[in-house]
């Protein structure tokens, strides 16, 4: 329960990892996805952005997140979170790379849409190989600017060496070194 949310780290990771797995197997699918996109997103999600990444119908979508939430593994108040950050890992581990890659590049493309701050549409491009997109690089160059700007040099760091991995052009090679 929530209230227990505090004894996870004494429990063991892996051990909340296969309670977590066992209650999730004892909903309907829907529940997983819904688990799995709030995972994914980070917190604090909505149940928006859970439509917009999974397509699972509203009313299934809030049934779910409620089953969720009923069996302890998400709050679900005004927002979508994990009772634990350890919960959360355990439902991200589960996700198998190729679709959390797959589900990271859906969000990206969600958070673009939907107009969302720079960096938070950068965290979802960091898990995901780069392709060369000139749309993705602008993304995360603006996000180390505004990551800088805030005074988290690590982080804009961070968003510029994944530019370099996407990559960029020739001609915005140096650029990037030189914001990096």
């Amino acid at each position: 329960t929530a209230a227990e949310a505090g004894q996870v780290l004494a429990f063991g990771a892996e051990r909340v990892g296969r309670a977590v797995r066992r209650r999730l197997r004892a909903l309907d699918e829907p529940a997983g996805e819904v688990a799995r996109a709030v995972a994914v997103l980070g917190p604090p999600g909505s149940l928006e952005d859970v439509l917009g990444l999974t397509g699972v119908p509203r009313a299934q979508a809030g049934g779910a997140a409620e089953a969720l939430a009923s069996i302890g593994i998400l709050t679900a108040d005004r927002e979508l979170d994990f009772v634990h950050p350890v919960v959360r890992g355990a439902v991200y581990g589960q996700i198998p790379s190729l679709q959390r890659q797959e589900l990271h590049g859906r969000a990206a493309a969600l958070m673009t849409s939907r107009h969302a701050e720079s960096e938070r549409i950068a965290r979802h491009l960091l898990p995901i190989p780069g392709t060369g997109d000139a749309e993705r690089l602008c993304v995360l160059r603006a996000a180390a600017r505004d990551a800088g700007a805030r005074g988290a040099a690590d982080a804009a760091i961070t968003y510029l060496r994944r530019a370099l991995e996407e990559p960029p052009p020739p001609d915005m090679v140096a650029a990037v070194l030189h914001e990096l």
